[in-house]
């Protein structure tokens, strides 16, 4: 007999003839019980069947989950910090408000899954499949993405300081508005993507396929991150298929026609840099003229006309 006990230390289900945890939970999810709050922290759960389980709250910090089967689970803000998901079936699960941190989810299937708002810090996910998720807001600081499947995921807001996403397939996927500041997006296919206000500062774009991105739903034909370190803040060089080139200059995003009308880089943020003449005006506008000269270097790709 096995009991499981919910983080309060109540019985919330009795198993009479199993032997272990896993026997336990699987009877438990078979006659449909209810383990929301769970304490299953530290349980070997390798290769279970959970399909459909309401783990609600769940505690299972630690756990082995190597292979399992938890795809339409319901881990709404369950606790699986450290916890190994390596190669676990978790399709259009519930994990908004999860905590993930330092999780082992590479090469598992996270497809059309909900993240929300979940905590992946430091989460390993490489390899993992996540099209079509939903990670909105997720914390993925410092998280390891790279060779991830995340065509078509939502990452919108979502926090990817640091992040390791080289190899990863981007393509289509809304990252508006993400925090991208030092991630590594060497060789990942961004085709499509959406990248409307994401902060690219210090981002590595090395070999990155930008084709047909979109910020502010217009078409990239170039794009270069420019590092100055006067300067604390992002700076983009755009050229668009249409053919009008844009500078980003922190918030400040204009495109060269606009820069000129509204008086230049000088008079641009007086409240911040105002034109005095002072060494933080004149670098400011220094990285501007660099950017632009970046701007104006690019061209369209052959066979582009005008749109």
């Amino acid at each position: 007999m096995v009991e499981i006990k919910n983080i309060y230390g109540d019985v919330i289900y009795t198993a009479k003839d199993a032997t272990t945890v896993k026997q336990a939970v699987e009877q438990a999810i078979l006659s449909c019980a209810n383990l929301s709050s769970a304490d299953l922290s530290c349980a070997n759960l390798s290769s279970a069947n959970l399909s459909c389980a309401n783990l609600y709250s769940a505690n299972l910090s630690r756990a082995n989950l190597y292979s399992a089967n938890l795809s339409c689970a319901n881990l709404y803000s369950a606790n699986l910090s450290r916890a190994n998901l390596y190669s676990a079936n978790l399709y259009s699960a519930n994990l908004s408000r999860a905590d993930l941190s330092s999780a082992d989810l590479s090469c598992a299937n996270l497809s059309s899954a909900n993240l929300s708002r979940a905590n992946l810090y430091s989460a390993n996910l490489s390899c993992a499949n996540l099209s079509s998720a939903n990670l909105s807001c997720a914390d993925l600081y410092s998280a390891n993405l790279s060779c991830a499947n995340l065509s078509r995921a939502n990452l919108s807001c979502a926090d990817l300081y640091s992040a390791n996403l080289s190899c990863a397939d981007l393509s289509s996927a809304n990252l508006s508005r993400a925090n991208l500041y030092s991630a590594n997006l060497s060789c990942a296919n961004l085709s499509r993507a959406n990248l409307s206000c994401a902060d690219l500062y210090s981002a590595n774009l090395s070999c990155a396929d930008l084709s047909s991105a979109l910020i502010d739903k217009k078409t990239i034909a170039n794009l270069r991150q420019i590092n100055v370190s006067s300067y604390p803040y992002q700076i983009q060089a755009v050229l668009f298929l249409d053919g009008s080139r844009w500078i980003r200059m922190g918030c400040l995003w204009k495109s060269l026609e606009d820069w000129k009308r509204d008086g230049g880089i000088l008079n641009s943020n007086p409240s911040e840099f105002p034109n005095d003449r002072s060494e933080k005006s004149k670098e400011r506008a220094a990285a501007f003229a660099f950017a632009k000269a970046a701007a104006l270097r690019m061209k369209l790709p052959k066979g582009e006309a005008k749109q």
